[in-house]
C-alpha cells in the first residue's frame, strides 16, 4: 500500500508540474483580456509620446478564443511602452468598426484609419497556427532508447507590421513564434522588439505650413496655329507657394513666367509673353530624397506681338498687337532634395489658352532650384 500510495503521489505531482505552465499562460492572457477595459478609456494626450493605433491581428487557421487572448495581451503590453501612446478602443470606434469594415490587415487600410485618428504609427499583422511534429526518444534505457515517437503540437506564429503613417520612413516588421503553452514568450519577444524600435522614434506633430520659393529657366514649344507665330520661346519662371496648405503634403502656389522670342525662331520681329496662374497639387514622397508633385491651375497670359502686319499675311486674318487670354495649365514637378530644404526641380507642363472662340496650346518645361523655408517653433 505504501508503494502504491507513493506511486500515485508521484504521478499526481508530475501532472501538476506539467500543467502549471499552460495554466499560468492562460491565466495571464485571461487577466489581460479583462484588463482591456482599462485601455478603453481615452489616453491622455502627450506630445512627447508617439500616437499609435493597434488593429487586432488577423487570424489564420487560429481559433478565435486563442486569437482574442493573444490580441488582448499584446494590446495590454503596448500600454507599458514608455514612448508609445496607444489610442484607446473607444476612440477607435468613432471611425472604425471591425464588424462593419472588416479586419484592418493591410497598409492602405492602416494608413486610412490611422490618419483619421491622428496617429503617427499603426500596428497590424496576423496570427497563424499550424501543426508541427517532433520526433522524441521514448526512453533513455533499454530498448526504449532506440525507439522514437512522433508528437504533434500547435505552433503559433505572430507577425507584426509597424506602419509609419506619415511617410513610411520608420516602418518595420517583427515575427516570433512558440508552442501553445509558450505563446507568452513569443508575445514578450515581439513587445521587446517594438519597445526597442520606439526608443529611437520621435513624436511628430501635425505637418507645419511651410513656405517655399523656386526660380527656374523655362521654355515653351507651341502647338497648332500658335506654332505659325513662333517655334519656341525661352524665359524664366518664379513660383511662390505653401506646403501642407490644407492637409499634409498639399501644395498651393502662385506662378509667374516671362517668355521672349527673337526673329531667329519666329516669323515676327519680337514676341513677349507674361503668364500668371494659381495652382494646387499634392506631393508624393519617394525614396532617397525624391518627390513628385502633380498640380493643376488657372490664370491668364499677355502676349505682345511686334510686326503683326506680317502675321496678317501669314494667317490670312487681322492680328492684334496685344492679347490677354485666360488659360488652364497642368504641371508635374519632380524634385530631389540634395541639401536640407534645397531642391533641384524639373517641371514639365501643358497649357491651354482661350482666345475668343479659338484655343491655343503649348508645352513648357522648367529646370531650376526650390528652397523650402523652415519656420522655427515658438518657444516661450
Amino acid at each position: 500500500m505504501n508503494f502504491q500510495y507513493k506511486k500515485h503521489f508521484i504521478i499526481f505531482t508530475l501532472c501538476i508540474m506539467a500543467g502549471c505552465p499552460l495554466y499560468a499562460m492562460e491565466n495571464q492572457l485571461f487577466v489581460a483580456m479583462n484588463d482591456t477595459k482599462v485601455t478603453k478609456k481615452n489616453s491622455p494626450k502627450d506630445s512627447s509620446r508617439i500616437p499609435t493605433v493597434f488593429f487586432d491581428l488577423q487570424l489564420k487557421n487560429c481559433d478565435t478564443e486563442m486569437g482574442t487572448l493573444i490580441n488582448n495581451t499584446i494590446r495590454k503590453q503596448l500600454t507599458g511602452i514608455q514612448n508609445l501612446n496607444l489610442i484607446s478602443i473607444d476612440e477607435m470606434n468613432t471611425v472604425y468598426d471591425s464588424k462593419k469594415d472588416g479586419i484592418c490587415s493591410d497598409k492602405k487600410c492602416a494608413k486610412r484609419y490611422g490618419r483619421k485618428l491622428d496617429a503617427q504609427m499603426a500596428i497590424i499583422g496576423k496570427i497563424t497556427k499550424d501543426i508541427r511534429a517532433n520526433k522524441e526518444q521514448m526512453g533513455k534505457e533499454g530498448e526504449l532508447q532506440y525507439l522514437y515517437e512522433v508528437k504533434k503540437y500547435d505552433f503559433y506564429t505572430i507577425k507584426i507590421d509597424l506602419i509609419d503613417i506619415l511617410n513610411d520612413e520608420q516602418s518595420s516588421a517583427f515575427i516570433a513564434g512558440a508552442k501553445k503553452n509558450e505563446v507568452h514568450r513569443a508575445i514578450d519577444e515581439i513587445i521587446t522588439k517594438i519597445n526597442e524600435k520606439y526608443r529611437h522614434l520621435k513624436a511628430k506633430g501635425p505637418p507645419k505650413l511651410t513656405p517655399w520659393i523656386s526660380v527656374s529657366a523655362s521654355c515653351i514649344v507651341p502647338h497648332g496655329r500658335f506654332s505659325q507665330i513662333i517655334k519656341a520661346a525661352e524665359g524664366i519662371t518664379l513660383d511662390i507657394g505653401l506646403k501642407n496648405f490644407l492637409a499634409a503634403n498639399t501644395y498651393c502656389k502662385l506662378s509667374g513666367s516671362y517668355y521672349f522670342s527673337s526673329q531667329q525662331v519666329s516669323c515676327i520681329k519680337q514676341f513677349n509673353s507674361a503668364q500668371v496662374s494659381f495652382m494646387g497639387g499634392y506631393s508624393f514622397s519617394l525614396p532617397a530624397g525624391f518627390s513628385i508633385t502633380p498640380s493643376i491651375g488657372a490664370g491668364c497670359h499677355i502676349h505682345y506681338l511686334r510686326d503683326y502686319e506680317q502675321l496678317n499675311k501669314i494667317l490670312g486674318q487681322r492680328i492684334k498687337r496685344t492679347y490677354i487670354d485666360p488659360l488652364v495649365t497642368i504641371k508635374c514637378e519632380g524634385a530631389y532634395e540634395f541639401y536640407k530644404g534645397l531642391h533641384l526641380i524639373l517641371t514639365p507642363g501643358y497649357t491651354i489658352f482661350f482666345e475668343g472662340n479659338r484655343m491655343g496650346n503649348y508645352v513648357n518645361i522648367d529646370l531650376g532650384m526650390k528652397y523650402e523655408i523652415e519656420i522655427p517653433d515658438n518657444k516661450q
